[in-house]
């Protein structure tokens, strides 16, 4: 199987989990909850990936004539909310994955992390 069928793969295989832990069970985050979970998926397409004006040389730059690609992306995310006593303590997680469709040196995983701690 080649790498491009591969991450097509992949692709298809995170639409499908995300689908099925949507439709598992009606389950609902409350602002009372004190653990949220969160997926999201996305497809854009981008007519000029590198933002180059028409006029230059793409062959020579990235070894293509294509200007534009497709971008898949996954997000994972986990959202705690703990109060205790006047305080509280909040953890916001993100794992983000970003796939191209053409230019797939550009494929990248991004993490994103918040901690904080309330109090009065």
């Amino acid at each position: 199987m080649g790498k491009k069928y591969a991450g097509m793969t992949r692709s298809l295989a995170r639409l499908l989990i995300g689908c099925a832990l949507a439709c598992v069970a009606p389950a609902h985050a409350t602002e009372g909850d004190v653990v949220n979970f969160s997926v999201a998926a996305s497809v854009t397409r981008d007519d000029n990936i590198f933002r180059l004006p028409d006029n230059f040389n793409m062959l020579a730059f990235a070894g293509s004539r294509q200007r534009g690609d497709t971008i898949r992306s996954t997000t994972f995310g986990l959202r705690i909310d703990q109060p205790w006593s006047r305080q509280r303590f909040i953890l916001d997680a993100r794992l983000n994955d970003y796939r191209y469709g053409h230019y797939d040196f550009l494929d990248h995983q991004a993490r994103d992390y918040d901690l904080r701690w309330k109090w009065q």
